[in-house]
């Protein structure tokens, strides 16, 4: 893990260097002990490539004098190469020398990008209860999150190689948000690509996840296509459940219409209730003929909160299985308006199936008081002794007071 981390990182920063109109950072250069010719910026960057080759092949002791080297110049390769001397100096066990390497990247860089890696590389250090492979994988993110925010194209290849190496699915799951990140043709290609499966399969999911949290039209037809070729129901089950958490009503209903799969359909729904799709959840009921789609469609509408339209549907549905769970379901709701509509429907109603149903739900939204209020004002023994026990079942002041009462009578 340690190798593969120096050969990541440092060929990222061996790229940049060498890139043409590098900024170099402004610093003051000391006077130097004893004249000698200064050394170019080729020579620098060969100096440092020759540090970074050298790690690469765990010379530690060698890779450190190098990198020692090229920070002496004190030109924009030197607070990378502060950073690399002190991680050698690490790997050689000599962790005193490599803090006071380490700390003086910030307290000569302090606007350096290798600030924070160099406080991470501290932090590993000081951290002897952290597991060292945890704070090398946060490197190597850390790493690619500020390429890939600086320069696109060294990132994406970066990127590209960092998937390519193996690591573990956890942090290429991360680096696979840093790609979505981004907003160039090339990386949305891929990301694409992962998302259908033709490259990273492992990341599969986890591509279309991103993907549609973008939102966008075209991510919306990318996955729409990908829906319709894939054979995969596990990936059919993502996309849906993408779409509910990004809100994507408009792809939702076409396939709820469209599916055959009864399983799916059901998932479709689930996931317009997950976007707070009321309006679309109400004009799908109005259309519904089987109770069975029906009670799909209420239960969507308990996830959304459509309390009006469940109150409403409670009071007027005329197929009682269904009429019942839109009781209940907006017991589940609560809310202000639940408590004076659940009153109503046990008011209006001479069913007993109707009137526990509101009760339930009466207790289901914690409403106490209310039910308070009907056993005082029940007159059948039945229904009142039944309303007492919902009171019995609730872990609530006002229940246990108006208990002692009955009690004390």
């Amino acid at each position: 893990m340690q190798d593969s981390k120096a050969l990541l990182l440092a060929s990222i920063v061996s790229l940049a260097a060498a890139s043409v109109g590098l900024a170099r950072e402004s610093v003051a250069i000391p006077v130097a002990e004893k004249a000698s010719p200064p050394a170019t910026e080729s020579q620098q960057n060969d100096l440092y490539k020759d540090a970074t080759r050298l790690m690469n092949e765990g010379k530690w002791d060698l890779a450190a004098a190098r990198f020692a080297a090229v920070a002496k110049v004190h030109d924009s390769l030197s607070p990378g190469a502060l950073y690399w001397q002190a991680y050698s100096l690490q790997r050689l066990g000599r962790r005193s020398e490599a803090s006071a390497v380490a700390s003086q990247v910030g307290k000569a860089y302090p606007h350096s990008r290798w600030v924070r890696e160099s406080e991470a590389l501290l932090i590993e250090m000081g951290a002897a209860s952290a597991p060292e492979d945890d704070s090398d994988e946060d490197l190597k993110l850390l790493a690619l999150n500020h390429l890939m925010a600086h320069d696109e194209e060294q990132g994406l290849q970066a990127l590209r190689k960092f998937l390519d190496s193996g690591h573990s699915v956890k942090l290429m799951k991360n680096a696979l948000f840093v790609l979505a990140q981004s907003r160039s043709p090339a990386a949305k290609q891929l990301l694409e690509q992962i998302a259908s499966g033709a490259r990273y399969p492992q990341l599969q999911l986890q591509a279309i996840f991103d993907l549609g949290l973008e939102g966008g039209v075209d991510n919306v037809q990318t996955l729409s296509r990908l829906y319709s070729d894939s054979a995969d129901k596990q990936v059919k089950r993502k996309i849906l459940e993408t779409y509910g958490v990004a809100r994507q009503s408009t792809p939702l209903l076409a396939l709820i219409r469209q599916e055959n799969d009864s399983e799916l359909r059901a998932l479709a729904i689930h996931s317009l209730g997950v976007g707070g799709a009321r309006q679309e959840l109400e004009g799908l009921y109005k259309e519904a003929a089987s109770a069975e789609l029906k009670v799909e469609l209420l239960h969507s509408m308990m996830v959304a909160g459509s309390e009006s339209t469940l109150a409403r549907i409670a009071a007027t549905e005329s197929q009682k299985n269904v009429r019942l769970q839109a009781i209940r379901a907006l017991g589940e709701v609560g809310g202000k308006g639940t408590g004076p509509a659940l009153l109503e429907l046990y008011g209006g109603s001479t069913d007993m199936q109707i009137r526990r149903a509101a009760a339930e739900s009466l207790r289901i939204g914690g409403k106490s008081g209310e039910l308070i209020g009907l056993a005082t004002k029940e007159h059948d023994p039945l229904m009142r002794h039944y309303l007492l026990q919902l009171l019995l079942s609730m872990d609530d002041a006002a229940a246990r007071d108006y208990m002692m009462k009955i009690l004390a009578q």
